[in-house]
């Protein structure tokens, strides 16, 4: 494939996880295996992920590695590449980690108890992994509510989860929409986590009050939109769409809505807006080159430090819908209420995401853009030099975002993977970071095998010759310094 593909760029549509539009528009079903867009693993027969194409890669990249979901983009194809699911790839797009699954669609990296832990978004709950891939922690919206598929950020003990729910029978005639319409409210719950308590929850339509965002904040249309599958016909009028939270360590909450093209502070406590980038009702004057519109994934680059001061810089992915999307910094001053871009990252050819996408600085200065609904994502100098460019394997795949870590250890609870085709071994290990090298071990008998060959780790699955055949086999992956990790289970 090559940057000749595109995915159909038109007016911006919002999907509804409330009522399982998300699912539908987002996560569908896989081709078959087998194909050379796929990889095939022979000790790891059931695993089948999507194979990314490197379009560039260039020195000078971040040393770590990408997470992203394998899911389908049903706006331009019904079925994604390969299976879907959560993955981390290396700085060659290859995996170090899949888990097999279609009910993914945001995937990061946060801390619990100062350890590193994996959170994947899913369209119905909030799963926490531990280093060994185990679930840690599950978080389900309290009804009304319902857990929506975009972010979630741990703070503390707490965790706090986008949500949704449907609001019937609005007077939406200023919007141009009917007297009797269902507004799609979206809100915010935090969670204890070690006992599932819900501590409290931020609405945006607030009914029965005064709406914490009003809907004349919205640039969608009070028409609506028209929801698919067992839903169809019915229409909703979605005019938030809260897609991303970062929680701070001061209690306030950064908060990007994509329907109103705007970022807010807030404090939870008491439901006040400290101030809002962005949008019809933006509390900052936007310098040339800072407007955004639709935008994903917005977070503050250094959130110990809060979001008021005269030196606030924040990340956002600009979707732009109809027009060249791109990575913005950008730099606040809250005294004057002025804000600036400092850096756009541009894709070249350019490309225009109709949804999803994420922008990270990491660690060395560099910047990583993922496309969203465009298959791609891109790692730049923080010149704007382009180092690194993936692109999936089929117009209809995407991840929701593409983030970055140089920090992610996994010591799988399952044991290594091994199989045995002829005189070559195969050995592999889903989500072990820390193999450098493989054993072949091999006899007469389970009880009594030496080691008949090694080689070098050379990616996800490693294949290793032996220059005769024995009735059994095992595995087993060794660190740098010699040390066994593990050992798989004896094959034959």
């Amino acid at each position: 494939m090559g940057h000749g593909k595109r995915a159909v760029c038109g007016a911006a549509v919002a999907a509804l996880a409330m009522i399982c539009a998300l699912a539908m528009i987002w996560i569908g079903s896989a081709t078959a295996s087998g194909s050379s867009d796929t990889w095939s693993f022979v000790s790891a027969p059931d695993l089948h992920p999507p194979r990314l194409d490197v379009v560039k890669r260039r020195a000078g990249l971040a040393r770590g590695d990408f997470l992203v979901v394998s899911s389908v983009n049903q706006r331009v194809g019904m079925h994604s590449t390969g299976q879907s699911g959560p993955m981390i790839l290396d700085s060659k797009a290859q995996p170090v980690w899949f888990e097999k699954t279609n009910a993914a669609l945001d995937f990061d990296q946060d801390a619990y108890r100062g350890k590193p832990v994996l959170v994947e978004v899913r369209n119905d709950a909030v799963v926490v992994l531990n280093e060994h891939y185990r679930t840690i922690f599950a978080v389900r919206g309290r009804k009304p509510w319902m857990i929506d598929g975009h972010d979630a950020s741990i703070i503390g003990m707490d965790i706090w989860v986008v949500v949704v729910r449907t609001v019937q029978h609005q007077n939406l005639t200023a919007y141009g929409g009917p007297a009797d319409g269902t507004v799609v409210d979206c809100g915010l719950q935090e969670y204890q986590l070690s006992t599932g308590r819900l501590i409290r929850t931020w609405d945006a339509l607030n009914p029965g009050g005064k709406p914490n965002v009003p809907l004349s904040a919205s640039e969608m249309s009070g028409k609506g939109m028209t929801l698919p599958g067992p839903h169809r016909g019915q229409r909703v009028f979605d005019p938030y769409h809260l897609n991303a939270v970062q929680a701070l360590p001061d209690g306030d909450l950064l908060v990007s809505m994509r329907d109103t093209w705007a970022v807010y502070l807030l404090d939870p406590t008491s439901d006040k807006i400290l101030w809002a980038l962005g949008g019809r009702r933006s509390t900052f004057t936007l310098g040339h080159g800072a407007r955004f519109k639709w935008q994903h994934d917005a977070k503050l680059i250094q959130p110990a430090t809060g979001g008021m001061g005269r030196d606030i810089e924040l990340t956002l992915f600009n979707d732009n819908n109809g027009h060249s999307s791109a990575g913005l910094v950008l730099r606040l001053n809250t005294i004057t209420h002025k804000a600036r871009l400092v850096d756009a990252y541009h894709h070249h050819p350019a490309l225009y995401a109709q949804i999803l996408g994420s922008m990270q600085l990491l660690p060395n200065g560099n910047a990583l853009v993922g496309w969203g609904s465009e298959p791609y994502f891109s790692e730049y100098a923080k010149s704007g030099k382009l180092l690194f460019d993936a692109e999936w394997p089929g117009i209809a795949d995407q991840s929701y975002r593409t983030l970055f870590t140089d920090s992610w250890v996994g010591t799988p609870y399952s044991p290594p993977g091994g199989a045995v085709r002829g005189k070559t071994v195969y050995a592999s290990w889903n989500g072990a970071t820390e193999v450098a090298r493989w054993e072949v071990m091999a006899g007469s008998s389970g009880g009594n095998l030496t080691v008949v060959a090694s080689h070098a780790r050379t990616g996800f699955e490693t294949a290793i010759g032996v220059s005769a055949a024995y009735a059994v086999y095992r595995v087993r992956a060794l660190r740098a310094s010699g040390r066994v990790l593990g050992t798989s289970q004896p094959f034959s």
